[in-house]
């Protein structure tokens, strides 16, 4: 019922509006406004392709071949899948990130070794992929040539393809003579191929060996092999188990004429690297604890060896336990020696003490360290892995691993640093994102970025034991505590059959930042030192985001040894203290029930399939239910759930090994029944599949594979889209994907390095007042020059299609009204006159991710 009084005011403003709009049609009038939108935007793929150059820098790196013609190009073959690398600028930073020093030759997929050769008027690098291939892959080109750009050439050099630890190796003495040396899995022994002329088709022909005069008890390999001066002569350090199961080598040579010939005796230990020269030879050894060095002296009938202490020139002696390799001697003095020590079989030594590369100028009497690792680098050499610029010898180049993948020297090897710019090829576990920092987890060490990826920039971090062994691999990635973000936690362990030691996790306090690899603290390795146990493979960390201090961890067991922890850890106390709850099978993810915060879920590995485990924790009391096994012929790998759904509709995804991806209702997983699966679906590649849910979208899942790239859905899970556009070489191969808080972008841990997917923008706006237009109480009038509004007015806002938990009004930046429920609005009715400024921002789980605002002429009584 309309009042005397409304009438009255209506008319007052109606006359109010008359004499408005014939002032402001005869006086030109400006707000300065853009008529452009403004609006925060985020969400879906912006590109639908994934930038991968962003690093971090390193992998591993084995072998560096500089062209004779041009020393300026360098190759470096890839431990990580990422076939041959170039660079053109001899290995420096170019300073342009688009234009980086190393990039991808057209062979840029699989594990490599590389060798070069030469004529008078091309270079010739070769490659092999070091298991199941019986191919050389060659390029070859003239000085006129761009090398990056063009194509391999394929050859057969023997059939069949049963082989493992493939390796090339060139003649420095007779250019074009290629030597390949695999082990053969049929026949539990090596295998010998050469070729003559460059390792064109045709020209490869099998080396019939004899078997060695040594006595095994099963395989035997070619550790090293190297040409001799003789043509007909290869020098090769054979590897074996004996027959009292003890690892074997001796140092022999072969004759085509004459046969085997030894040049050593048998010795414990693995000989890793020898040089043979005129008057004399030396050797390293690994893996054994009474040889590390040796030389021998030539005699008629072959060489007398003595273990040489390395004794540096400050008197320490190197313990015979050390791990050695990549021994060279210089080409112009051979009285100068480099050698490379690993690690140390000692665990009272820290491999951080003896670690780098050692130079001797004495014939190894003495020697001193060069090269030594610190927080930011391991400087571990990867094999035979230190070269010379054949056109300048002061000039020198070293294969290693993690962040410093491969360094230089250019003052005959008295000091060394790292050439990394554009190697990609690093195999990244794990990523974390805080605020605009992106964490990243490679083999014992960190990444940290501070920018989200905006540049390249990384600051790296090494991790150790207490004892200053390096870590296992990082497969547990990488969490940042919600409720003290100084606290970072990071775990290790392999997932694969392999021997991983100093798995657990470790604790830093100081945002991942560290001075020495020593300020990691351990926090779990030995649950209960009386058990026999110990050594955990970390595969999860989970923070509670609701319960200050709660976080849980899951483990697994990595096949060799059957003294190794599983299961399931929790900690009350932010991760400086844990207990070992569950020890029944391997556990790979965790997630939280959104509507309960004491409830917990983790999937894994029963005997024969997937299994789910409920944990519910009140206080620090953890009460855990197990489910039967699902998929009999399969494993649980990853979980995650939906959030922002009802408790009706929301559903949880668990990726599996074996690259499929099972959808189940809330309700049936608090059930634990099987029964409540409602769909299997099974990529096209791939495997290990990890999923994410887009965190502003919830029916928007994702899913990152082993060998398969991401996919997408968006009707959870019902159809999918595969997202893989951009993801070059080893980068198909993902650990893990994660978004950023703000949802602005996907990152993925991959095993070439960390890659971004920027997402599309969509946006939030204020539909009502509409810019451009005249309201009056409350009603639109007309399109105007500019937006006026008299009388109170009623704010919409267009949401659709976002995940909006709020949204607040606010005039000239102060918060006038808050809606929680949708249609979100506001009733704007306030005492005012003249130009004011309209906002409205919507949140997204708390986060404001999207605003607009439009400035308003406001007439109000």
């Amino acid at each position: 019922m309309v009042t005397e009084g409304d009438t009255v005011q209506m008319a007052r403003v109606y006359n109010i509006s008359i004499t408005l709009l014939i002032v402001l049609n005869i006086i030109p009038f400006s707000f300065g406004y853009s008529y452009e939108n403004s609006h925060k935007t985020i969400s879906c793929c912006k590109s639908n392709q994934w930038i991968t150059c962003m690093g971090p820098y390193g992998g591993d790196r084995k072998h560096v071949i500089i062209d004779p013609h041009n020393p300026s190009i360098l190759f470096v073959d890839s431990c990580d899948d990422s076939g041959v690398w170039i660079s053109r600028t001899a290995g420096e930073s170019t300073g342009d990130p688009s234009n980086p020093a190393w990039q991808h030759t057209r062979f840029d997929r699989g594990y490599t070794e590389i060798a070069g050769t030469y004529d008078e008027n091309h270079t010739y690098i070769l490659a092999v992929k070091t298991s199941g291939d019986n191919h050389v892959y060659i390029l070859k080109y003239s000085e006129d040539e761009n090398p990056q750009n063009k194509e391999w050439g394929k050859v057969a050099f023997t059939e069949g393809s049963n082989f493992r630890s493939t390796t090339i190796v060139s003649d420095p003495l007779r250019p074009g003579r290629v030597v390949v040396y695999t082990f053969d899995t049929t026949r539990n022994s090596f295998r010998i191929f050469e070729s003559m002329c460059y390792g064109e088709e045709g020209s490869w022909k099998e080396v019939a060996i004899p078997p060695p005069p040594v006595s095994t008890g099963g395989w035997i390999a070619i550790s090293t092999l190297s040409f001799d001066r003789e043509e007909n002569v290869l020098n090769m350090a054979l590897t074996y188990i004996d027959k009292t199961n003890e690892l074997r080598s001796i140092l022999l040579s072969y004759d085509e004429e004459k046969g085997w010939k030894e040049l050593s005796e048998e010795i414990d230990g693995l000989i890793t690297s020898f040089v043979i020269l005129s008057d004399k030879a030396y050797m390293t050894v690994s893996h054994s604890w009474n040889h590390l060095l040796m030389i021998g002296e030539k005699t008629d009938d072959g060489y007398i060896w003595v273990d040489e202490e390395m004794i540096l020139t400050n008197g320490t002696i190197l313990p015979a336990s050390c791990n050695a390799r990549g021994l060279i001697v210089a080409p112009y003095d051979s009285n100068i020696i480099f050698v490379g020590i690993t690690s140390c079989l000692d665990t009272n030594v820290s491999d951080y003490s003896v670690r780098g590369i050692y130079k001797s100028t004495d014939g190894g009497s003495t020697w001193r360290r060069v090269a030594k690792p610190g927080s930011r680098y391991m400087c571990y050499l990867k094999g035979n892995s230190i070269f010379f610029d054949p056109s300048d010898p002061k000039i020198m180049y070293a294969g290693m691993t993690n962040f410093d993948c491969i360094r230089k020297s250019t003052d005959y090897g008295e000091t060394w640093y790292p050439i990394t710019e554009g190697l990609t090829g690093i195999n990244v576990f794990g990523i974390s994102i805080h605020d605009n920092r992106v964490y990243a987890t490679v083999q014992s060490a960190i990444a940290i970025n501070e920018d989200m990826l905006e540049t390249g920039e990384w600051t790296y971090r090494q991790i150790t034991d207490p004892y200053g062994k390096v870590t296992a691999n990082l497969y547990g990635g990488i969490e940042v505590d919600p409720f003290n973000t100084s606290i970072v936690l990071v775990g290790a362990g392999h997932r694969y059959p392999l021997l991983s030691h100093n798995g657990g996790i470790y604790r830093n306090i100081n945002g991942g930042y560290s001075s020495s690899p020593f300020d990691w603290e351990r926090v779990l390795y030995d649950s209960d030192p009386h058990d026999g146990k110990s050594n955990p493979q970390i595969m999860d960390i989970y923070f509670s985001e609701s319960m200050p201090g709660l976080v849980l961890a899951a483990a697994i067991s990595s096949g060799v040894l059957s003294d190794e922890e599983h299961g399931l850890y929790v900690s009350f106390d932010h991760g400086a203290t844990w207990k070992w709850v569950y020890d029944e099978c391997d556990l790979y993810a965790i997630a939280s029930d959104p509507f309960d915060s004491h409830l917990y879920y983790a999937v894994g590995a029963a005997s024969q399939g997937g299994i789910v485990l409920k944990i519910e924790i009140d206080g620090e009391n953890v009460r855990i239910e197990e489910s039967r096994q699902f998929l009999l012929d399969d494993y649980f790998y990853s979980i995650d759930i939906q959030r922002g759904t009802s408790y009706e509709d929301t559903l949880a995804f668990i990726g599996t090994e074996r690259g499929r991806l099972i959808s189940i209702s809330l309700d049936a997983l608090r059930e634990l029944s099987p029964q409540g699966v409602e769909s299997i679906y099974t990529f096209d590649h791939g495997r290990s599949a990890v999923v994410e849910i887009y965190p502003l979208h919830p029916e928007e899942v994702y899913v990152g594979l082993y060998g398969g790239g991401v996919y997408r859905s968006r009707d959870a899970g019902k159809t999918w889209k595969n997202l893989s556009e951009g993801l070059i070489s080893s980068s198909i191969n993902i650990f893990e994907i994660k978004f950023s808080n703000d949802g602005r972008k996907l990152f993925a841990g991959t095993l070439g390095g960390v890659t971004v997917l920027e997402m599309e923008e969509k946006s939030m706006s204020i539909v009502k007042p509409q810019k451009n237009h005249l309201y009056i109480c409350d009603r639109l009038i007309s399109p105007f020059p500019f937006t006026v509004v008299i009388g109170g007015i009623t704010v919409n806002v267009d949401v659709e299609g976002l995940s909006v938990s709020k949204v607040d009004f606010l005039v000239d930046g102060q918060i006038r009204h808050t809606d929680e429920n949708p249609p979100y609005q506001w009733m704007w009715k306030e005492k005012m006159i003249g130009i004011h400024n309209l906002k409205a921002i919507a949140y997204v789980k708390n986060i404001p991710l999207y605003e607009d605002d439009v400035d308003v002429f406001v007439i109000m009584g």
